[in-house]
């Protein structure tokens, strides 16, 4: 950079006599050092999460707005949160018959595939997982993008008491030639004593490297390997000079590999290697990996360190019940230990494996209402494995008891219907089917009559079904039956499955595939939102059978949760001006903001507002930034759980209408994705979006918060929509639901 300011200050005392060169100069660096920033105050990514730590350090453009002094912008010498950027990215596979994993077996010397690979089918819309490194000398933070396969049959999975075997023995993509028919050059290096780490314990073992990527060459009667083995239940280790065969025995399985023998047997997975048993000066050497294979652990070697480690591997993951009681399973090939913490913004309980490898790239079990449990591995040598369970749902998990071992069961107790709400019958009373723009998502919204149960179900044999039982509902029409748009839904069907003794409504979703589905809360009361994605899941990893019930808006009340409202302007800040009627801006934001203060504290809420009359916040002729700035610490200095901050549009033009809500950090969208539809169902206005904005009360407060434009004031329907009780009091009654809705999902209790 001073080369060109020097290039450039040359060239202006040639050609230019005045300043006006050094100026632009000047003004060309002030350019080049601005950039928008997108802030954030926590990046949530799990996988960036280290795991001894507890706490973890889409925006749009720009509605017109009023230009008062309540909106004023954030000055550029604030300095904002940093970035956020999303660095971790999941693969969807479907499952294939092979076994394994859901992906199948993988050779790991690329040039010769087990026959299971043959089997591997992709959906044609899904990116298959790409070719990575084996166990040897990987990084440190694998972000669980380890490939491996197995040969352990595969059993259906999350249904009631069966069982999905994740993984088995060893098979791998390698990266040791260039070509499917190119062999690899096997060069022989010297030898060197590395330090292993096995089961907190430590082994010299003498290596050599191959001249094959991540594979080495061990002495047959190496000691250091030999008490490894032991140590994971080897039982057998015999070498015998004469036939030039190495036999290993570990239980019922044999590994029986002669001097030039490449294939291992087909009992533990067939895989070919890329060099065998060979005479190196004198001395017999077998290939490392093999090791892998009859002991079911994860060889990681990092010859610059000196070191290498002998892990074992994480072999099943599986949920056991249904309905509201689920048991996640793990179990491992030799004792590990693991550690819990919880994250909020969207809350999830987070379980780290220590010295498990989930030998796979990230894994998730698919469960339509509590969301998908997400499995990976974090780090190797030494592993960790990291398993993220969403608990939106206000999920109660029991963790097992001993804290290290083979076998581990997590109780996960989703909440019951709400023992006071008495169901009777009902009626659905409408349903909604639409598909989102970019023809990825379809949505079914039903509402009913009162508080309803359902039953739900995944149906995989005779064809892809979704089935909803909803007990003591009638349904008026008895039978409808739509098709639906797009490359996953083929039918939607509504009927009156039984009439007596007790009615059932029956809803059914015909799907082309085995796409994932989501049920949940929708906008409104007694709602029932059910999402179809165009994602597909693998059939074995994802929950058949559950129950819930649809009793209100939200089932948690404020529990005694905090909200600072903030009525935009007054005082000596009358706002945005109707013309015609005189309708001020402060007087709405207060009427609402007092709507929505007794609305939220019937409901349990503790409530703080920065105005409770027509009055400055600080005092009258205040300047702009000692306004916002009382408003904005008033909700800091008192620890709010939310902020909202309530005002009018208003545009040059008085054809702008409609209702937007406005954010500043990542965080904050969480909030505004739950409120801005009820707040759009309240108003019934267009929908100008969500957007991202620098507002100085948005950027200054440190709990979620959120500036709310409910109409245009300039707007002469809107303001005469703003100015009656009853669609202030609509406006009020929308942003509670919305605040209750947020705190169902992402505040804990």
């Amino acid at each position: 950079m001073c080369r060109v300011l020097s290039v450039l200050m040359n060239f202006k005392y040639r050609y230019f006599a005045g300043r006006s060169f050094l100026m632009l100069t000047v003004l060309l660096l002030l350019c080049l050092g601005t950039s928008p920033v997108w802030a954030d105050r926590d990046d949530d990514s799990d996988y960036d999460v280290i795991p001894e730590v507890v706490q973890l350090p889409d925006g749009g453009g720009k509605s017109s707005g009023s230009s008062d002094k309540a909106k004023l912008k954030a000055q550029p010498s604030v300095k904002a949160p940093p970035a956020y950027t999303q660095k971790h990215k999941r693969r969807d596979v479907k499952s294939s018959p092979s076994g394994g994993f859901p992906w199948g077996n993988y050779d790991r010397s690329k040039n010769n595939q087990t026959k299971d690979d043959a089997k591997v089918k992709l959906k044609p819309s899904t990116q298959a997982p790409p070719p990575v490194k084996p166990s040897y000398g990987s990084g440190n933070k694998s972000g669980g993008d380890n490939k491996a396969g197995g040969s352990q049959e595969r059993k259906s999975a999350v249904r009631g008491s069966s069982r999905n075997k994740i993984a088995g023995t060893r098979d791998y993509y390698g990266s040791g030639s260039a070509s499917s028919n190119t062999k690899a050059s096997i060069v022989i290096g010297a030898p060197k004593k590395l330090n292993f780490t096995a089961k907190n314990r430590s082994f010299p073992v003498s290596l050599r490297t191959t001249g094959i990527e991540d594979e080495y060459l061990t002495p047959v009667e190496d000691g250091g390997v030999k008490s490894i083995a032991q140590l994971f239940g080897l039982s057998s280790w015999q070498w015998d000079a004469g036939a030039k065969k190495l036999t290993l025995r570990k239980g019922a399985s044999t590994l029986s590999l002669q001097e030039g023998q490449l294939d291992l047997p087909e009992s533990l997975g067939g895989r070919h290697l890329e060099i065998g048993i060979r005479q190196v000066d004198g001395l017999y050497y077998f290939p490392l990996s093999i090791i892998e294979d009859i002991l079911n652990v994860r060889v990681t070697v990092r010859p610059a360190q000196g070191k290498g480690w002998v892990e074992p591997l994480i072999t099943n993951v599986y949920l056991d019940g249904s309905g509201r009681n689920l048991v996640l399973n793990v179990k491992a090939t030799a004792p590990i230990s693991y550690k819990t913490f919880r994250l909020n913004q969207p809350n999830r309980y987070v379980i780290d494996f220590y010295g498990g490898v989930l030998d796979t790239t990230n894994l998730r079990i698919d469960h339509p209402e509590m969301g998908d449990i997400r499995m990976g591995q974090f780090s190797l040598a030494p592993a960790v494995t990291r398993v993220v369970v969403p608990t939106t749902l206000n999920i109660k998990i029991t963790p097992p008891g001993a804290l290290s071992g083979q076998s581990f069961a997590f109780n996960l107790g989703l909440p019951k219907s709400d023992a006071n709400v008495k169901f009777a019958q009902e009626k659905l009373l409408k349903y909604t089917i639409s598909g989102s723009a970019d023809g990825n998502k379809s949505n079914i919204s039903l509402q009913f009559s009162g508080p309803v149960q359902y039953e739900w179900r995944r149906l995989t044999e005779g064809g892809n079904r979704f089935i909803l039982d909803f007990k003591r509902v009638v349904f008026p029409e008895n039978k409808l039956m739509r098709d639906v748009k797009g490359d996953f839904v083929n039918k939607v069907r509504i009927s009156q499955y039984s009439s007596a003794p007790m009615p059932v409504a029956r809803l059914v979703l015909d799907l082309k595939d085995s796409v994932s589905v989501k049920v949940g809360r929708g906008v409104g009361g007694n709602c029932l939102s059910i999402d179809i994605f165009n994602q597909v899941v693998d059939s074995s990893m994802t929950a058949l059978r559950g129950e819930g019930s649809v009793t209100g808006v939200s089932s948690l009340s404020g529990g005694g949760r905090l909200i600072c409202i903030d009525a935009g302007h007054g005082g000596s800040d009358s706002g945005c001006i109707h013309g015609a009627s005189g309708l001020m801006e402060k007087e709405v934001t207060l009427d609402v903001s007092l709507k929505l203060a007794e609305i939220l504290r019937a409901r349990g809420w503790r409530v703080i507002m920065t105005r409770e009359d027509d009055r400055d916040v600080t005092y009258a002729g205040s300047s702009n930034t000692e306004e916002l700035r009382a408003r904005a610490e008033m909700a800091n200095q008192n620890n709010a759980d939310i902020f909202m901050s309530i005002h009018c549009n208003a545009a040059q033009s008085t054809s702008a209408e409609g209702t937007s809500t406005h954010v500043y950090t990542h965080s904050d969208r969480a909030l505004a994705k739950c409120l801005h539809p009820y707040l759009l169902n309240a108003t019934g206005r267009y929908d100008r979006g969500i957007h991202q904005d620098r507002f100085y009360v948005l950027v200054h407060t440190v709990m979620p918060s959120v500036l709310i434009e409910m109409a245009f004031l300039t707007n002469g329907a809107e303001a005469k929509l703003l100015s009656t009780d009853e669609y202030r009091l609509r406006i009020a009654t929308g942003l509670a639901d919305g605040v209750c809705d947020y705190a169902d999902k992402y505040l804990s209790k």
